[in-house]
């Protein structure tokens, strides 16, 4: 029994892990079994996410009205903050918490919690898979490319079902290059970069494949291009380095800030600290490394350039003709 279990682990990515041989009714090897976890060293909580949790009970107590429970994914939650809730896209004031069944007035990450909400909603709309956010949510995503991690190979354009958090869908596979894929959801979701989701076979017998986010919203056309395809693998390498992420985003483009904090879950602290660098340039709402400041700023010389070789007697261009120029040059 002991080789099978260590052989299931170690497909999956856990060769090494200790193992215990328990038995509850007997008393057998609870002591080593719970001296090993207090020796554990406490779990680090990033200071620098949004507070998510999805749903996935909602009920009403008496005197105390709404309460909803669900894992926390990120951030923390504080008696008497203000969080949105999807579904019926409303502010709720927090009232009390229980974190793994104790009150409390703090709660973070990777605990399970129970939160007293007060504002206008009824517990008859709410539905399992809505979301408590810190802030209100972008559009839900329909396509997310993903890295997969498969138990049974997968084939292209495979129909499954799709575990997310609270959420439970369907949807199909395309298959990129190497563990890359695309999913294109029948329903979309409130996704976040690194996010963890479950696939199974259509009759949702099977567990297929696990798979994480890489990012959100790939565009329609050129997922299979060279370039495209390196960026992809670079991005997934990064996983939850912020710092590098955002680096791998700035070699392709421009980055919109609130599309990046979203998508890293970052509040405003979070979000400040990682854009605070000499090297990065913020225009508005986006934001530009000096490499690409550069390269735009030498587009935009060259288009005005040729304007004036072919239209040496008008005084400058209109507003709009520098970009008709980069553009119909392919830059």
């Amino acid at each position: 029994m002991k080789a099978e279990v260590e052989a299931a682990l170690a497909e999956f990515g856990f060769t090494g892990a200790t193992l215990f041989t328990v038995a509850a009714t007997e008393g057998l090897g609870i002591a080593g079994l719970r001296d090993h976890l207090l020796q554990l060293s406490a779990r680090a909580h990033p200071q620098h996410q949004r507070f998510r949790l999805a749903i996935d009970r909602a009920f009403t107590v008496k005197g105390a009205g709404l309460v909803v429970t669900g894992t926390a994914l990120s951030g923390e939650v504080n008696v008497g903050d203000t969080l949105w809730l999807t579904g019926v896209d409303k502010p709720m004031r927090v009232r009390g918490l229980h974190a793994q069944n104790q009150p409390v007035a703090k709660a973070w990450a990777g605990q399970r919690i129970a939160l007293n909400i007060v504002g206008d909603a009824q517990k008859e709309d709410l539905n399992r898979g809505d979301w408590l956010l810190a802030v209100p949510p972008p559009e839900a995503s329909e396509r997310v490319i993903v890295e997969l991690q498969c138990h049974t190979p997968l084939s292209q354009w495979q129909p499954l079902h799709i575990h997310h958090a609270a959420s439970h869908i369907t949807g199909r596979v395309s298959l990129l290059e190497g563990a890359l894929a695309e999913l294109v959801l029948d329903t979309p979701l409130r996704l976040a970069d690194n996010d963890r989701l479950v696939l199974r076979d259509i009759s949702a017998r099977l567990t297929l494949a696990g798979a994480r986010v890489v990012t959100l919203n790939p565009p329609r056309r050129g997922k299979r291009k060279p370039e495209y395809l390196q960026w992809l693998h670079a991005l997934a390498a990064a996983q939850g380095d912020d710092v590098q992420a955002l680096d791998i985003h700035l070699q392709r483009d421009a980055v919109r800030l609130d599309d990046f904090a979203w998508a890293r879950q970052l509040s405003d602290e979070g979000l400040k600290a990682l854009i605070n660098r000499p090297d990065y340039l913020q225009a508005g709402n986006s934001l530009l490394s000096a490499p690409l400041a550069a390269r735009w700023q030498r587009k935009l010389l060259d288009a005005l350039a040729r304007y004036h070789d072919q239209h040496r007697d008008e005084p400058g261009p209109g507003r709009e003709t520098p970009a008709a120029y980069c553009a119909a040059d392919g830059r």
